[in-house]
């Protein structure tokens, strides 16, 4: 007990000395918004969410006399509520989507907000991120008002983001000298907001069925915003970043002619390590399209993930999700084949890839595997899919995700029927509804 008492003691007084030492040589000295920037980045990479929230509402409450630098706090303090939402538990989502609210209602009924569109972005990006994760939800939820929660959301960010767009494009058109924002920072932020336009309309397309129109119109509007970024002249990470998802789309709607194409223009750019990194994972989507994922496989092990300890934890989440999708592939492959152990053997890799992803990414990337493990295609189903579905629900009940560990089990039901296994079918309903029982879920269980 003492040893726990002096524990906790040390932590908050680490929180007060780090809070209350920054913050005061910040007022003494006038450190630039870059300095803060790279204080509160430093808290977020260490998940200390709580102390850079408050470090951002003391100094919100400090800078009265200076709007501009209140406004920039409140921008760190919307990013610090992204990073905090995309990295909680479930349960502790609402709460922080609120907590956001409430703070973007102040800094909206302020002076602050007509000149300062940058921090209005920053707070869309949190509806941006819930709108993601309620569409990776809605693709193994068996309730359909998931779905149109998500897509609720996500057009709601779309429509904010266009209003923005406007926003930014009228304050171009007035003078200089009455506003805050260079012209180069507006012309900046404008590019920003067409990028995540793009992201939310891909967002979007991905809770429709593959390859329906709903998809390949919604995937063909973000592929437009993204090429249009991908043509601006000189070179930047945003316009590296625009090609590289203009390539995913065009992955996506299946034009693989064009997608080499892009990506045989993108290889001649000068690009950052974690670009030419986010490159290789498209490279190996590409094999993936070719039906060669032993080819991605071994891309994505040898080009990234082994003896590799710099790769940032979004490239490694993406280099494992395609990973991920190899192992699958591969165990589909050998199912045809009829290679009982090779399929076994990949099933087991991407479960047990999955459970890796769990201990070591944020739930938004985790919520993408669990989609990609259990949320199989309706169409050109084969036993290996109903394996896997079948030893992923019985993963996640014993890990106690038992609303997931049910949805899934009704799922492999589902797909059981489509491959005439009747008998399987009911067993796999049972085990749903024994544990929709025990749940107290009398109506989904009948």
């Amino acid at each position: 007990m003492e040893f726990r008492t002096r524990r906790n003691l040390g932590r908050i007084l680490t929180v007060l000395v780090i809070a209350l030492s920054v913050l005061g040589t910040n007022l003494r000295s006038g450190f630039s918004s870059e300095h803060d920037e790279r204080l509160v980045k430093g808290l977020l990479e260490r998940s200390l969410y709580a102390q850079s929230r408050l470090l951002c509402q003391d100094a919100i409450g400090t800078y009265t006399d200076n709007a501009q630098r209140q406004a920039d706090w409140y921008g760190l303090l919307f990013r610090t509520y992204a990073d905090e939402f995309l990295n909680s538990p479930p349960e502790q989502q609402t709460k922080i989507l609120a907590d956001a609210e409430r703070d973007w209602q102040n800094f909206a009924a302020s002076s602050l907000r007509p000149s300062r569109p940058d921090v209005e972005l920053t707070y869309l990006l949190i509806g941006l991120a819930e709108g993601e994760l309620l569409s990776l939800t809605s693709s193994h939820s068996q309730d359909p008002d998931v779905r149109r929660r998500a897509l609720q959301r996500l057009r709601s960010s779309s429509e904010a983001l266009q209003e923005l767009q406007k926003s930014v494009a009228q304050m171009q058109r007035t003078a200089a000298a009455g506003r805050h924002l260079t012209d180069f920072k507006l012309r900046q932020l404008l590019y920003q907001t067409q990028f995540k336009l793009g992201e939310s309309l891909k967002a979007q397309a991905l809770i429709y069925p593959i390859r329906s129109p709903d998809q390949v119109h919604l995937l063909s509007e973000a592929q437009r915003e993204f090429n249009s970024m991908s043509r601006l002249s000189g070179t930047s990470t945003l316009k590296s970043r625009s090609q590289l998802a203009e390539i995913d789309c065009q992955l996506r709607l299946g034009n693989l002619d064009q997608a080499r194409q892009s990506i045989e223009r993108i290889e001649q750019d000068s690009l950052s390590q974690e670009l030419k990194d986010e490159l290789e994972i498209i490279e190996a989507e590409f094999s993936m399209k070719q039906e060669q994922p032993q080819t991605a496989v071994r891309r994505i092990n040898e080009g990234l993930l082994q003896g590799r300890t710099d790769l940032s934890a979004a490239v490694h989440a993406k280099a494992e999700l395609t990973l991920l999708r190899g192992f699958l592939a591969i165990a589909r492959q050998a199912t045809e084949e009829e290679n009982a152990e090779l399929a076994n053997q990949y099933q087991t890799l991407a479960i047990n890839l999955v459970r890796q992803m769990e201990q070591t990414h944020n739930s938004y990337w985790v919520a993408i595997a669990h989609r990609q493990l259990t949320g199989l295609s309706v169409g050109n189903v084969h036993s290996s899919d109903l394996e896997i579905l079948v030893r992923a629900a019985t993963t996640q009940f014993q890990q106690g995700r038992v609303r997931e560990a049910s949805a899934t089990y009704r799922k492999a039901a589902s797909l059981a029927r489509k491959l005439s296994d009747a008998s399987r079918a009911f067993d796999l309903r049972l085990r749903a509804a024994a544990i929709e029982l025990q749940q107290k879920d009398y109506k989904t269980a009948s």
